[in-house]
Parts: C-alpha cells; sequence; structure tokens
C-alpha cells in the first residue's frame, strides 16, 4: 500500500490545499458545468411545472443519500485515510458492505414506497432516482481524496455527468420523456462508480466486500452525528423545496429549484475545497500554529472568492436566469439575488465545519445543524406560506447566519481563532467597485457583464494589495 503523504508544513499546507483543491475544482467545476447543462435543458423542454416534479424527485433522494453515504464522502472516510491509513484493507471493504446494505435497504423502504404512495409523477421519479443509491454506496472517491489524488478523480467525476448530460440531450424532448432523467444520472453515476475503482488498482489499492464488526461498529460511532448533521444539513438546504410544494404548487418549486441550480454550481466548489482542506488540517493536529495559519488563510481565501460571485450574480440575478433557463424563469430573478447571498455564508462557514471534523468533534457538528434544521423549518413555516418563494429564500439566508454562528463558536472552543474582519476589507472594497463598474455598462447581457465584472473586480483588488504576482509564485492571492 502506498504511503500517505507527509504532514505539511508551514507554506507547504498551503501549497497542499490549493493543488488538491486546483485539480479536484477543476473537475468538479466541469462536473457541476454539465450537471448544470442538464438543469438549463430540462427546464426548457419540460417547462417550470415538468422541472419541479424532477426537482421535487431530487430533493427526496437527498435524503435517502446522505443515509446511504455513511458520512464516508461527507469528511468521515477522507479522515480515516489521511490519518489511519494502516487500517484501510479491513476499513474500505466494510463501509462498501454497509452502504451497499443501506442503499438495498432505502430502494425498497423508501423508493418503492414513494411509488405506492406518492401521487404521480412525483412518485413514479423518486422510485426511479433512488436506484442512483447503488453507484454511491459502492463509490471509493473518498479514499482517492484522502490520498490527494485529486487530479484522476477529478476527471472521472466529470466524465460521469458528461455521459448523463449525453443521455438528456438524446434521449429527453418533452414531458413524456421526464422518466429518462434519473436513468441518465444512473449511467453518469455508474460510469464514474467504475472509474473510481480502477483508479484505485492503478495506485496500488485492491479493495473488495467485507465485513468486520469492529470496524463497523467502530466507524458507525462516529458516522451517526455525522449523518445525523448531513441529513439535518439537507433540511437547511432543501425543506423549502417541501413548503413550497405543500403551499403552492409545482410550477412554483421549478422556479425555485432552478433559482437554487445557480448557485448550488459554487456550493459544490465550497465543499470541494472543504474536502481539499480536511486532510491536512487533520495532519497539522500537532503544529497549532500551522494549524491556526492553514484555518484563518482559508477563510480569507474562500471569502475572497465567494463573495464577488454574490454581488456581481445579485446586479445580473434577472439577466441571469433568462439567459441560463429562459425567459419564463425571469420572475426568480430576485430569488436568486436573495440566495446568493446565503451562498456567501455557506461556504465561508464550510471552513469551520472541516475544522470541527479534524478534531473529529461530529457530536459539535450535529448540535449545529439540528439547531439550524429547526430555525429553518420554523422559518420556512412563517414565511413560505405567505412570500412564496421569496420567503424561502430568505429563510435560506437566516438559517444560514444560524448555523454559521454556531460553527465558528464551536470552532473557536476548540482553539480555532475567530477570523479577523480586518481581512475582508480588501475583497469589499474590490467588490463595490465591480458592481459600479456593471452598474454603468451600457448592456446587462451576461456574456459581456460577467467578464466584465470578474475583470473589474480582479483589478481592483490587485490596487488594493489582495492579488499580488511575485517572481517564481505566480499570481497570489492575499486577504
Amino acid at each position: 500500500m502506498p504511503d500517505v503523504t507527509p504532514t505539511p508544513q508551514g507554506h507547504d499546507a498551503h501549497q497542499s490545499v490549493s493543488r488538491s483543491f486546483l485539480s479536484l475544482g477543476a473537475g468538479e467545476a466541469a462536473a457541476r458545468l454539465f450537471a448544470f447543462a442538464v438543469t438549463a435543458y430540462a427546464t426548457r423542454v419540460l417547462g417550470a411545472e415538468g422541472f419541479g416534479v424532477v426537482a421535487f424527485a431530487t430533493a427526496a433522494v437527498l435524503y435517502l443519500s446522505r443515509i446511504v453515504d455513511a458520512g464516508i464522502d461527507f469528511g468521515l472516510g477522507v479522515h480515516e485515510v489521511a490519518a489511519n491509513p494502516e487500517r484501510l484493507p479491513v476499513t474500505v471493504p466494510s463501509i462498501l458492505t454497509l452502504r451497499l446494505s443501506l442503499a438495498i435497504a432505502c430502494i425498497g423502504l423508501f423508493g418503492m414506497g414513494a411509488w405506492a404512495v406518492l401521487p404521480s409523477p412525483e412518485g413514479g421519479m423518486v422510485a426511479l432516482y433512488s436506484l442512483t443509491l447503488i453507484p454511491l454506496a459502492l463509490g471509493t472517491r473518498w479514499v482517492l481524496i484522502g490520498y490527494q489524488r485529486a487530479a484522476p478523480v477529478a476527471v472521472v467525476r466529470a466524465a460521469g455527468e458528461l455521459l448523463a448530460l449525453v443521455i438528456v440531450l438524446l434521449t429527453v424532448h418533452g414531458v413524456a420523456d421526464a422518466h429518462r432523467m434519473p436513468l441518465a444520472q444512473l449511467a453518469g453515476d455508474t460510469l464514474a462508480c467504475v472509474g473510481f475503482a480502477w483508479l484505485l488498482r492503478t495506485v496500488g489499492l485492491r479493495f473488495g466486500m467485507g465485513w468486520a464488526g469492529s470496524e463497523v461498529r467502530r466507524l458507525l460511532r462516529r458516522a451517526l452525528p455525522l449523518v445525523g448533521s448531513t441529513v439535518l444539513g439537507l433540511v437547511v438546504f432543501n425543506v423549502d423545496v417541501f413548503f413550497i410544494r405543500l403551499y403552492h404548487n409545482a410550477e412554483l418549486v421549478g422556479l425555485y429549484a432552478a433559482a437554487y441550480t445557480a448557485i448550488s454550481f459554487i456550493l459544490n466548489l465550497g465543499v470541494t475545497y472543504s474536502m481539499s482542506l480536511l486532510p491536512s488540517l487533520t495532519r497539522l493536529a500537532s503544529a497549532p500554529e500551522r494549524e491556526r495559519a492553514l484555518y484563518l488563510a482559508s477563510y480569507g481565501k474562500v471569502f475572497a472568492l465567494a463573495l464577488p460571485i454574490a454581488a456581481g450574480g445579485s446586479a445580473l440575478a434577472r439577466p441571469l436566469m433568462v439567459t441560463m433557463f429562459g425567459a419564463p424563469f425571469a420572475s426568480a430573478g430576485p430569488v436568486l439575488a436573495v440566495l446568493l447571498g446565503s451562498m456567501v455564508v455557506s461556504v465561508v462557514r464550510d471552513v469551520s465545519v472541516v475544522a470541527l471534523m479534524a478534531r473529529r468533534r461530529e457530536d459539535l457538528l450535529l448540535h449545529t445543524v439540528w439547531v439550524s434544521a429547526a430555525a429553518s423549518v420554523v422559518l420556512n413555516i412563517l414565511l413560505v406560506p405567505s412570500l412564496g418563494m421569496m420567503g424561502a429564500a430568505l429563510a435560506t439566508v437566516l438559517t444560514e447566519g444560524v448555523r454559521g454562528v454556531l460553527a465558528v463558536t464551536f470552532a473557536r472552543r476548540l482553539g480555532f481563532p475567530l477570523p479577523p474582519m480586518v481581512r475582508a476589507w480588501r475583497p469589499v472594497v474590490a467588490s463595490l467597485a465591480m458592481v459600479a463598474v456593471l452598474s454603468v455598462l451600457p448592456t446587462s447581457s451576461p456574456w459581456l457583464a460577467v467578464p466584465a465584472g470578474g475583470a473589474a473586480y480582479a483589478l481592483a483588488l490587485a490596487l488594493v494589495g489582495g492579488l499580488r504576482v511575485g517572481r517564481g509564485h505566480g499570481v497570489q492571492l492575499v486577504v
């Protein structure tokens, strides 16, 4: 078995995280772009109501996926690889068998149950999407990320989403073809699952199925709070979809889901950065000063990248929705502007979440998320009936604020410092300059405004010292 990457020292920790994120981020960006293309195409051929049915089903199956994942892809598996590589011959087969058992149970109980209980077409769509739990269960992407083999993981991930896109483009041409959407996703996820297994063999890692009771019990003790926190995190993420459907209709679900899709690309990149950060932060536990330095630097970089996206996206919200999804989705523009605010809070908060995971405090994660989930339900009950999808968006922003405060507070208790506000001034000034440029442009076309806004932000950030070009170091983000 190959040696795990040695403990990064000082500047090397930043470089290790950056290399891993750039590799994973490139693949994740490509994968999310392909997935976004599926959504953009589906909104046009299915309409808001048809897309609302698909969005409802995917939201429901997400809960099952968190159960089947058992916390592995959301941090536990990466941490195990980084901290205990010698246990992998026992750990990996046990995890694969456990997750496959959970997948079969969820498909039988919940997937087929939805087919029998829910009205058509939502019930059948949930049942079909539940089949994607099988490749999720057998996936070994987390092992490769733990070994920081980011580049090949990125390629395989993107290939799976590309296959799903091709199948959708070739087979889905109207509402009558909506059932082919989950089948396309199943094909893409299966390709990725097989690709990850092949990559493991190329680096000398060979795992089959197996079951070690003591190992499963050890992992479950850590996994249960993490699973609880990820499932409750979904309440924060998408309970608004169910409330909109309950109080309104599938068309409004489709409009809201399209707006949320527009920010999910950034949210997924935030998660990718977090998973890139986790191995390095875990290995720096014995070097507190370097650990804290990496933690603070990560906060600054994430904020500097998320804030201009939110500011520029809010300024261009309506034309962005029309360009991405078509004129019928223009009314969701104001919702997108509000949701972009929640995106900034979410991706910044994830740095503190990773800090808790690096210290193996999944119990604090669970506490953070159940409080946030309760807040989300209450806020949606109060706001969605009267304000519709705008109420759901406002509830999301407020809930992410609660979640962020709790995560930062718990991280501070474990010795991670509060991110200094002084780090924020350069990105804030540069974002204001970018918004000013966007406001005077003669066109609001995203094809011109987005690159112009990005250039304005980069120039303004460089002028205030946030971007520096050093000989031998290239362009550096200094926040």
